[in-house]
């Protein structure tokens, strides 16, 4: 299992990089707990997909250590 990932104390509503692609973390923990990141799987012109495992099943169909595929709208003023 991954180690949560560090915070950073300059970290200030700096989440996303220039383009307004979130800035992805491997072994960054979200949504109070429910999964940790593993890897970047790709991007493409209005989001990208991350690689995260299971710690907190919100439902019957999860189960703890699975691997899912998180989805991430790039957040980006023109759009």
């Amino acid at each position: 299992m991954l180690k949560p990932a560090p915070v950073a104390a300059t970290l200030v509503d700096n989440y996303d990089d220039s383009e307004g692609y979130y800035r992805i973390t491997p072994g960054e923990v979200l949504d109070n707990g429910r999964y940790q990141i593993t890897v970047n799987l790709g991007k493409g012109m209005f989001a990208q997909v991350m690689r995260a495992k299971v710690l907190k099943p919100s439902n019957a169909e999860e189960k703890i250590g699975q691997e899912v595929a998180i989805k991430v709208i790039r957040s980006q003023e023109s759009m």
